[in-house]
């Protein structure tokens, strides 16, 4: 048996740890698939940053498709949810990267992004939030203020004032990194492709 055992692990074989016993498959990558060297989400990510105000809300998207194309909008919405003619406007688009889709994928997993709370902070008049979703798993969390000049991530730590600071922070990051992918502007692509 001890030869088997050294023969098998020498040709780089399974071995089973006893009769019965199957070897274990690896656990599929809940963020990233691989076909033939090309990588690809396993769903589309999207970060909305939404202001609530009297006359419905302001809505800035940032989404990246599985192939790593994204888009970043920005339009409102009247206070019946229906979006306002003449608001949406594109911001940017591109496309990542094979590396910048596997970094991203990286970063969704370190920080977990499938296990966050569904929602994080609490809701206020003239509520400020952002909503993460990767296909059907969707978490909001609220900040305290609106965002001005400051990042994502320092708009997300500085509303730090509840529960689960280890939860804030992670989606703090996983938000700061779909907007940091989303770089370039519409004026600098070529004309074409706008």
């Amino acid at each position: 048996m001890r030869a088997l055992v050294v023969l098998c692990l020498t040709l780089g074989g399974t071995f089973a740890a006893g009769p019965g016993a199957a070897a274990q498959e690896p656990t599929p990558d809940r963020y990233l698939t691989m076909t033939e060297e090309i990588a690809r989400l396993t769903h589309p990510l999207v970060l909305q940053e939404e202001q609530w105000h009297a006359g419905g809300r302001s809505i800035k998207r940032w989404s990246i498709s599985r192939d790593g194309k994204w888009r970043y909008i920005r339009f409102s919405l009247d206070s019946k949810g229906k979006e306002l003619p003449r608001t949406r406007k594109e911001l940017g688009r591109g496309a990542l990267s094979q590396e910048q889709l596997r970094g991203l994928a990286a970063v969704l997993r370190s920080q977990r992004l499938l296990n966050l709370p569904t929602r994080l902070g609490k809701s206020t008049v003239n509520a400020h939030l952002f909503r993460v979703s990767f296909g059907k798993e969707v978490s909001v969390l609220y900040t305290l203020s609106p965002r001005g000049k400051e990042s994502v991530k320092e708009n997300i730590l500085g509303s730090l004032k509840y529960d689960q600071p280890e939860a804030w922070r992670r989606f703090a990051t996983i938000a700061q990194t779909v907007v940091n992918s989303c770089k370039v502007r519409v004026a600098a692509l070529p004309a074409k492709s706008r």
